[in-house]
């Protein structure tokens, strides 16, 4: 068989798809469609956004006298943003029992208990830092556990 039959029968079935609505509905609209909702599910509208997490603190390393001890640690989860987007919402307890009530009702996202002599062990050696994370569902489990293991992964590197 010849290219210029192939061709023609090429074009002819090409014009024949063009003039059925039907053939362009499914080989067109469709994937596009499904294109559209499957990235509408998968990929939500606060994609790119990142998320600003409830942080409870509890510093029992208020007076030590390092340059970086607990206090300063606090100060940078306050200040700490991304695009112009606050990361933590620090609220800071006095005990540690108060913190995990909180968690429990569903107030906070994340609880950090600060140990004392956190600066000169941190300075020194290994400092002790407990975090307690808290979520309604899995999935949000899942998103806080990782933002805040991959803020401690930063800030200890």
């Amino acid at each position: 068989m010849k290219w210029v039959r192939v061709k023609a029968f090429a074009i002819s079935y090409i014009k024949a798809l063009f003039r059925d609505k039907a053939s362009i509905f499914w080989i067109i609209a469709w994937p596009l469609l499904i294109l559209i909702l499957t990235a509408y599910v998968f990929i939500p509208p606060s994609f790119g956004k990142p998320a600003t997490l409830k942080v409870g603190v509890v510093n029992k390393d208020i007076d030590s006298v390092t340059p970086f001890n607990g206090t300063s640690f606090v100060e940078m989860l306050k200040t700490l943003e991304y695009n112009g987007t606050r990361l933590f919402n620090v609220i800071v307890y006095d005990n540690e029992t108060r913190l995990i009530n909180d968690l429990n009702k569903g107030k906070l996202d994340v609880g950090m208990v600060i140990s004392k002599g956190f600066g000169l062990n941190l300075t020194y050696g290994r400092a002790l830092l407990k975090v307690y994370v808290s979520g309604e569902s899995t999935y949000d489990l899942q998103i806080n556990r990782a933002i805040i293991s991959e803020f401690i992964h930063g800030f200890s590197t």
